[in-house]
């Protein structure tokens, strides 16, 4: 079996790629709990702002789930 040796500029761009994934994977995590915080401060409003109490438990019931997803 033939060993190969990868030259500088090739183990360069694997380096690049891979810190490049792990940014992704970062901005994505932060972006998923911001869509949920958003989703969660959308629905404080909305129980704020409501009088019909069948709505109102609607609302109290997707906040208990939202809270729940996220531990």
């Amino acid at each position: 079996m033939r060993l190969h040796r990868l030259r500088f500029d090739i183990w360069l761009c694997l380096l690049v790629a891979y810190l490049v994934s792990l940014g992704t994977g970062a901005a994505a995590s932060a972006l998923s709990s911001a869509e949920g915080s958003y989703a969660e401060s959308i629905l404080m409003h909305r129980l704020e702002q409501e009088k019909d109490e069948g709505v109102l438990k609607t609302i109290r019931e997707s906040l208990a789930a939202m809270k729940n997803r996220a531990k």
